[in-house]
């Protein structure tokens, strides 16, 4: 469900401003044409159940540490946003640590 063109084309509605500049600044456009939003996010999201546990590590890969920790923010409120198997919403579920970038100093 998480790399599917309409979770992604949700995910890329919310890409704006900035965010959407910096995003985009991986990622030039080609002889064909403007790089598709949903489809380097579709290609490029993960989720993983950790372990047994309910938890589920959501994550986004782009050469911004900061995009890509922006944009996995946006994709797990996406996520908790889904309608569960019978019909709510993730009522339970919650952001319990939200991403951050490593901090600039760091050369990881």
């Amino acid at each position: 469900m998480i790399q599917s063109q309409p979770f992604a084309e949700k995910i890329a509605a919310r890409i704006t401003g900035g965010l959407r500049i910096a995003f985009l600044a991986a990622n030039p456009p080609s002889s064909s044409g403007p790089p598709n939003l949903a489809d380097l996010l579709e290609k490029n999201i993960s989720a993983a159940r950790a372990g047994k546990a309910r938890i589920v590590l959501v994550g986004y890969r782009h050469p911004d540490a900061s995009v890509a920790a922006q944009v996995a923010n946006i994709c797990a409120e996406e996520l908790l946003a889904l309608p569960s198997p019978d019909g709510r919403a993730f009522q339970t579920l919650k952001i319990v640590e939200p991403a951050n970038p490593p901090p600039s100093h760091c050369h990881c």
